[in-house]
């Protein structure tokens, strides 16, 4: 999928965030893209050339570079992340609320 992404030649940074869907109990994949230039077709363009590739193509949202950014930086790593795991935060919040200890 990262290779995909950065074969497209607008897209200037991206950044991926799995999250668990509470409703299905399924994970939910979602890709926020620094897009150069004009951004009207880029969320179909970028759905097109991964579905290519998956078998289930993730939800795609044109985001600023400065967002992007500060979503993938980490005082604990030297490089940029690319790819947030949200799904353990997610999975602890839910077992809170199955088992009482919700607000």
């Amino acid at each position: 999928m990262q290779r995909t992404l950065e074969c497209i030649p607008q897209l200037v940074d991206y950044i991926m965030i799995a999250t668990s869907e509470a409703a299905t109990h399924g994970d939910e994949l979602e890709v926020l893209v620094a897009w150069r230039g004009d951004a009207g077709g880029a969320q179909e363009a970028i759905r097109e050339a991964l579905r290519g590739h998956l078998k289930v193509c993730p939800n795609v949202r044109i985001a600023s570079l400065e967002e992007i950014q500060a979503l993938g930086h980490s005082a604990e790593f030297r490089k940029q992340r690319v790819f947030l795991d949200r799904r353990r935060r997610d999975a602890t919040a839910m077992s809170a609320e199955h088992s009482g200890g919700g607000l």
